[in-house]
């Protein structure tokens, strides 16, 4: 016996080369696999991206506010956002839905008049989102 033979006894072969390249193969595979699949859904889902940003709100009377805000969508589709307005305890005292226009520009600025239910001291938009895409 030498003294290969004997450490290979104690301690047991290597580790097959061979299988590990395999494995390093699938992983790699997998890696890519994912990657496209993220860069793929994640372009799809830019297309419907909406973003909204507000400008600012007015307090017309007691059951009358406005908010103002600007909304960027893509072009030709169907956009709509929540306005709520709410009281001194911050509990929603008129909300509504209000779509935008369709068309070419991306950008809108969209004035929405609320009716409440009391006083309000602020009003703004929500939420947009897509509901129909062209």
């Amino acid at each position: 016996m030498t003294s290969h033979d004997a450490l290979a006894d104690r301690y047991g072969t290597g580790r097959n080369k061979r299988i590990d390249r395999r494995v390093g193969w699938t992983i790699a595979v997998i890696a890519i696999l994912a990657g496209l699949a993220v860069v793929l859904f994640g372009g799809w889902q830019q297309n419907n991206q909406v973003n909204m940003q507000n400008i600012g709100m007015d307090i017309i009377d007691d059951q009358t506010a406005s908010a103002r805000f600007s909304v960027t969508a893509p072009a030709d589709a169907k956009v709509a956002c929540s306005v709520e307005a709410l009281n001194r305890a911050k509990a929603t005292v008129g909300w509504q839905i209000v779509e935008i226009p369709t068309g070419q520009a991306t950008n809108h600025k969209v004035t929405a008049t609320i009716k409440t239910t009391g006083p309000a001291v602020s009003a703004a938009a929500h939420e947009c989102w897509v509901f129909d895409a062209k």
